[in-house]
């Protein structure tokens, strides 16, 4: 993953994802995020309301992550920068 998002990809050039941070679930739902996965793959995409950031917040929210908030209209790294610490391990730099 860190390999994916520190070199180019498909829709983003070498160097566009600069931070990661983790953080333990411990009920995860495999299943369950992998079927969010395929709905997010086949839902299409809208700038506001069904994007990136909205895709991979329901994913990991059907994982078991349980974030608040879907992301709507928000600058990814906005809603990366407020997640607040509750559970969220250090920012690390790619």
């Amino acid at each position: 993953m860190l390999a994916a998002f520190k070199n180019a990809g498909h829709l983003h050039p070498g160097g566009y994802y600069t931070k990661w941070r983790c953080r333990t679930i411990r009920n995860s739902a495999v299943g369950a995020a992998l079927n969010a996965e395929k709905r997010a793959a086949a839902s299409g995409y809208n700038f506001a309301v069904d994007n990136c950031l909205t895709k991979a917040v329901a994913i990991l929210n059907a994982y078991g992550e349980g974030l608040r908030y879907p992301g709507y209209a928000e600058a990814p790294n906005n809603y990366f920068n407020n997640l607040g610490q509750a559970g969220w391990g250090p920012v690390h730099q790619l």
